[in-house]
């Protein structure tokens, strides 16, 4: 057939156009539908956070998006103010962060950068910069076909691969039928190929409402008395509202909480209401929308897959969207690579779903207490209390201290990004080891299987990562000599399996050593650990080579993970830890304390 592929991806927005690219750096023949005739206008996803830039350096794109005209200068601070009229005040708090060059030069950084857990930092730059950088990315690949203006309108499943039918938008009459082994729904929200496969989503839908305005000022930042900041969230008698800045210059956007779409003011209204003064100010777009916490009840129907926001659905509140889709987009990618490789074995494909949806749902649940915490911030009565705080300034930190507690877990999430770990994944094997907990603000190296390999600095100066394969990658620690036989048994036996790529990083660091913990991690193309041990771990009926062999087909989906493993090598649950009762307890000594001193000064 002419118009055959690999896989066809519906969807050309960051999701479908990374796809697309780690598969064409695989050599793996795709095609990209996008019904839109060019890449987004609107100022949608902001930050590609460090576990996606970690994730898009293995495929040379990490430092087209640093590097970007359009992104965040690398000397603006990160700073996030609250207040009211950022043209009056008064300035409620300043949540300090540094700008990325206090980061890499002088060590700054604190729980929301560390180049000691990454050796890569977040880049800000906005999607309507950062589809067309994606796209021309894919492009360069020979065997990928990207086409821009042309809708789905039809999936048909056969029993060995899959048609999908598209209409030229500026010929109705112009149809292709397009046939793959695979197709890949990234098309959004509103998914025509989730509906076309019949897959629904559950969660809570509308769980808030915002009207955003899109704008252009030079003005602006010379009126605004906060400062620098990447965000200002402005509160008004009504509205919170949070003020972005897209591009650090002149491009923003303004998003504000809403109850009642019907009765919404005008954007010229509500940017003179929020910003507190008149300016000069070119409106780009006016839109109402709504956040959900949405995800599908399957990624999965025969050869047809989801990803991104044809999966699941989060409010923007902590930026994980995008970020959660390009997860999807890495995970999905080397299996589907396996498979058509012939080294993936028939349980494989099935992993993306319970690996991809527990990602799903352990974001959505962070983000939940997000919008809680903003909703309960909302009903404070700061604006009303104004007029006391600028004649008892003492007592702004009071509200600073309130906005601090409920907003660093949207803005610090270092141990959530890093720190999350696969924990119902069949193609995981366990090592009876006791795996942190995944924390949101903060992250605890650790390569307990199902875990990101963490970051290491290694004696040569080089980062750990760039050691690491195309495929997987045994990690030696040790210079013993049955170490080295085990390495070779797994070697031998990912070939014996159907050639699957492998290689060995032999590397006796003490620093290493003491992270990894075992002479030998089995690290997946995707860069989490699957297997680790000080030796091949014994299997009844089994010899060592065999149990090698037994590793292999396991993490590429062959075979179950054998249940004398399973009980023997079961993980051991960590404490709960009771750090959330203490900061409680904190924040209300704080309190206290506040209000004491400040009486004590009044009748003083």
């Amino acid at each position: 057939m002419e118009n055959e592929v690999d896989v066809i991806i519906i969807g050309g927005g960051p999701v479908g156009l990374v796809l697309a690219s780690i598969l064409g750096s695989r050599g793996i023949h795709c095609a990209v539908f996008d019904q839109r005739e060019t890449t987004t206008t609107q100022p949608k996803c902001m930050v590609t956070n460090t576990r996606s830039m970690e994730l898009l350096r293995t495929i040379g794109l990490a430092d087209k998006l640093r590097t970007h005209k359009d992104g965040t200068p690398p000397d603006f601070p990160f700073n996030i103010c609250w207040g009211m009229e950022p043209a009056k005040g008064p300035l409620f708090a300043r949540m300090s962060y540094p700008s990325l060059r206090d980061v890499t030069e002088r060590g700054l950084g604190g729980t929301k950068f560390s180049t000691k857990d990454s050796a890569e930092l977040p880049v800000r730059l906005c999607q309507i910069f950062l589809e067309p950088l994606f796209r021309e990315h894919a492009e360069t690949y020979p065997t990928t076909n990207v086409m821009f203006g042309w809708r789905v309108e039809d999936i048909q499943q056969k029993e060995d691969h899959v048609e999908v039918t598209a209409v030229d938008i500026n010929d109705e009459s112009n149809t292709v039928t397009y046939r793959a082994k695979y197709a890949v729904g990234c098309d959004g929200a509103t998914s025509k190929t989730r509906k076309l496969i019949g897959v629904k989503t559950q969660g809570q839908y509308k769980v808030d409402s915002y009207i955003g305005v899109f704008f252009e000022s030079e003005e602006l930042s010379k009126i605004n008395k906060y400062g620098k900041a990447i965000i200002n969230f402005i509160f008004t008698e009504k509205y919170i509202a949070g003020l972005v800045s897209l591009d650090c210059r002149k491009l923003y956007t303004l998003h504000m909480g809403i109850d009642d779409t019907s009765n919404a003011p005008g954007p010229d209204k509500i940017l003179r209401m929020m910003i507190g003064a008149d300016f000069d100010y070119r409106i780009l777009d006016y839109n109402v929308w709504s956040g959900h916490l949405l995800i599908a009840e399957k990624y999965k129907v025969n050869n047809v897959f989801l990803a991104g926001d044809s999966a699941h659905l989060v409010n923007p509140l902590g930026g994980f969207g995008m970020n959660t889709g390009l997860g999807d987009a890495f995970d999905l990618a080397w299996k589907l690579d396996a498979l058509l490789s012939g080294w993936g074995g028939k349980l494989l494909l099935d992993t993306y779903e319970v690996e991809r949806h527990e990602a799903a749902e352990v974001v959505q649940a962070a983000v939940r207490t997000n919008v809680k915490n903003m909703k309960q911030l909302r009903r404070l009565p700061l604006y009303r209390l104004r007029t006391l705080f600028h004649v008892f300034p003492w007592l702004s930190s009071i509200g600073s201290t309130l906005i601090h507690m409920k907003k660093k877990h949207q803005f610090e999430s270092q141990g959530l990004q890093l720190g999350f770990r696969y924990t119902k994944s069949p193609i995981i094997i366990p090592d009876g080891s006791t795996p942190p907990q995944v924390r949101v603000m903060r992250y605890t190296p650790n390569a307990c299987p199902g875990s990101r390999a963490p970051h290491c600095i290694l004696k040569d100066g080089s980062q750990l990562y760039i050691h690491f394969g195309n495929g997987f990658t045994v990690l030696n620690t040790s210079d013993d000599v049955q170490v080295q036989k085990d390495c070779e048994l797994l070697v031998n036996a990912a070939k014996a399996v159907g050639n699957v790529p492998i290689k060995v990083f032999h590397v006796t660091d003490p620093t290493m050593r003491k992270l990894y913990e075992k002479n030998l991690t089995l690290i997946r193309p995707d860069q989490f650990i699957c297997w680790r041990g000080d030796v091949i771990p014994e299997l009844t009926g089994h010899s060592e080579a065999e149990a090698a062999e037994v590793i292999v087909r396991v993490v590429t989906g062959h075979r179950a993970c054998p249940e004398e493993w399973k009980t023997k090598y079961a993980f051991k649950e960590e404490r709960k830890s009771n750090t959330r009762r203490y900061l409680r307890v904190a924040l209300l000594i704080h309190v206290v304390v506040v209000i004491v001193a400040g009486v004590l000064y009044y009748f003083k």
